[in-house]
């Protein structure tokens, strides 16, 4: 398992009735669910393709797995601004919140970011199956 996965399980296996947690790039936390809720939404552009939309549902279905809470996908255009999201790929809701112009101009072909930003979490890359290889990382 790559280690964003692997950190993101050990984090939310503690889920029993606890919150779960994952750290954020500033070396904070922020809360994924807690008390069998969560206020996270994971946008994904529909216009992507089969692999994004894989990498949503894959990544949707882990967090359910581990955490007993449905975290729902959307479109960017359905995304409720005021909740924090997962972003898979450069919709134009995810590029509007990253502080680059063209976050993929120092990407080589399928190579990935994982990222976050505030609570948000930034999952894209360079390349037709990079966005899988950064959720699954």
């Amino acid at each position: 398992m790559k280690p964003f996965l692997a950190l993101l399980a050990g984090l939310l296996l503690l889920v029993a009735p606890t919150p779960a947690l994952a750290q954020s790039d500033s070396g904070g936390t922020f809360t994924l669910a807690e008390g069998g809720r969560t206020r996270y939404q994971i946008v994904a552009a529909p216009e992507a393709g089969g692999i994004e939309a894989h990498a949503a549902e894959t990544l949707a279905g882990y967090l359910e797995e581990m955490t007993g809470v449905e975290f729902p996908i959307v479109a960017p255009e359905d995304r409720d601004a005021e909740r924090p999201a997962i972003f898979i790929g450069l919709s134009g809701a995810a590029r509007e919140e990253l502080p680059v112009d063209d976050p993929l101009a120092s990407l080589a072909d399928e190579e990935h970011v994982v990222r976050s930003i505030g609570p948000d979490v930034f999952l894209y890359g360079q390349g037709h199956r990079a966005s899988l290889y950064a959720t699954m990382e």
